[in-house]
């Protein structure tokens, strides 16, 4: 999955930049590389977030198309299995979708509103990242859906497609 393979490609380049920059002044060679070193962890960090926010996404346009197919209600949606950090797989990818497409937003205003902090609270459920009440001064004005794929899949594709499907299943059921 490229978003993990992303995450390993960047430690590694980190440690290999952190090897070089040691001796980065000891020749033009080596500075050039340590350039390239962190042109490659640039787009590593861009490929991971880029993907990660188009699979939350496309992963939510399905459920919710599927939801609408099974007129299923919102506390079926809310209360499905799997459940991470208590929260339903379904309100998971809506939240981090909910992420990718308006973190932006999100960090224009200190204190978000309550449709922002139906999903922020899921986030700091799921990443077990502690916030006021009212989500004033949250942590989530970035782009979190690298960490949130992580929470849902442990690195593992699988993972995911398996709790992807057991949440429809038990939606439908």
């Amino acid at each position: 999955m490229l978003v993990t393979e992303a995450r390993a490609a960047k430690m590694r380049l980190d440690d290999e930049m952190n090897n070089v920059a040691a001796r980065v002044f000891d020749s033009r060679a080596l500075l050039a590389r340590f350039h390239t070193t962190r042109d490659e962890l640039g787009a590593c960090d861009f490929g991971e977030m880029a993907c990660a926010g188009a699979i939350m996404v496309v992963l939510n346009n399905l459920l919710i198309r599927f939801k609408k197919d099974l007129d299923a209600t919102n506390n079926d949606w809310n209360k499905g299995a799997p459940l991470i950090e208590e929260c339903s797989f379904g309100s998971v990818v809506t939240a981090a979708a909910n992420n990718f497409r308006h973190h932006d937003e999100w960090a224009r205003h200190d204190a978000p509103n309550e449709k922002q902090m139906k999903s922020i609270r899921v986030i700091a459920a799921v990443l077990k990242e502690p916030i006021r009440t009212n989500g004033k001064g949250h942590p989530f004005r970035r782009n979190v859906c690298p960490e949130l794929v992580e929470a849902l899949s442990g690195g593992n594709c699988e993972e995911l497609n398996r709790k992807f499907f057991a949440f429809a299943k038990n939606m439908a059921a």
